[in-house]
């Protein structure tokens, strides 16, 4: 099989965006782990999100 600089430029574009996508779930479970630490109730956190 032959690899073209084509494919070797499309598999780095998708391994940066895993790690977008892998730097993102991270935040978003750092988050919930401070609120849940901090005592933030599920009623708290929707009301947070709808601003």
């Amino acid at each position: 099989m032959k690899v073209t600089n084509e494919y070797v430029l499309e598999l780095q574009q998708l391994n940066r965006r895993m790690d977008n996508i892998e730097k993102l779930m991270n935040m978003i479970l750092l988050n919930d782990l401070i609120d849940d630490v901090e005592g933030v109730t599920e009623k708290e956190k929707i009301q947070r999100k709808k601003y």
